[in-house]
């Protein structure tokens, strides 16, 4: 697992998908937007963006005043900007920006509402798509803004451990690279909180942190802190 593996592990790709929207890829308008460029509604006319080809970060604003990354999207998946998550959450709106070159079609909301009315199929994805939406942004916004620190660590940890497997003992030796600000940047952590729960972990003997890995010896007791809501001291 190398870093960027690492920082990504609650920032899944995702597949926003509404398969039965591409047959009608010919009535919207296809734009093409380079890496590192901000997908945007023209005039409040690009309501819901197809990706044709290529692949979009989703970010949305924290507390802090930087963007937060919560999930790509890649080819054949859709992107809606315009009441994004149908107002379902008070973090409206969020940010797309293109990580390669890539090509979309856009379809006005007006369009759209004409074609979710004469197609059932379209308009039962695309609520589906908007739960998805809000569920994916409302984990990522409650692993990354939760006020306790603790439990943020404890969370990756967790997360790092349930996509490896153990050694005979037990123990898992995670392949770790980020440096200590790298590791309390992504969590919104500072980087001296960070080292003092990195300590706490390691004087309850749950973890230890050494050049280039990270050893779990005790997954279970790790759980117990984070299902307990502990904090680490």
């Amino acid at each position: 697992m190398d870093n960027v593996e690492m920082i990504k592990i609650y920032m899944y790709e995702q597949s926003y998908r509404i398969d039965s929207l591409k047959k009608y890829l010919p009535l919207g308008k296809e734009q093409r937007i380079f890496s590192g460029e901000i997908l945007k509604n023209e005039k409040d006319e690009d309501f819901l963006f197809y990706i044709k080809s290529g692949r979009f970060k989703l970010s949305v604003p924290h507390f802090s005043g930087e963007w937060m990354d919560f999930c790509e999207c890649c080819e054949g998946s859709t992107v809606q900007l315009n009441d994004f998550l149908m107002n379902a959450t008070s973090w409206d709106p969020a940010r797309a920006i293109a990580a390669k070159n890539s090509v979309v079609v856009s379809f006005s909301r007006q369009q759209l509402f004409e074609i979710i009315r004469n197609d059932q199929k379209v308009f039962d994805e695309y609520l589906n798509l908007s739960s998805t939406y809000s569920t994916m942004l409302k984990q990522r916004l409650l692993i990354t803004s939760e006020p306790n620190a603790s439990q943020r660590l404890l969370v990756w940890l967790e997360k790092l451990c349930s996509v490896l497997s153990p050694d005979e003992e037990g123990v898992y030796h995670i392949p770790c690279q980020l440096t200590q600000q790298q590791i309390a940047n992504y969590l919104f952590i500072h980087v001296t909180t960070c080292n003092k729960l990195l300590m706490a972990l390691a004087r309850v003997q749950i973890l230890r942190r050494e050049k280039g890995f990270l050893h779990i010896y005790d997954r279970d007791l790790l759980k117990k802190y984070l299902e307990n809501n502990w904090i680490l001291s």
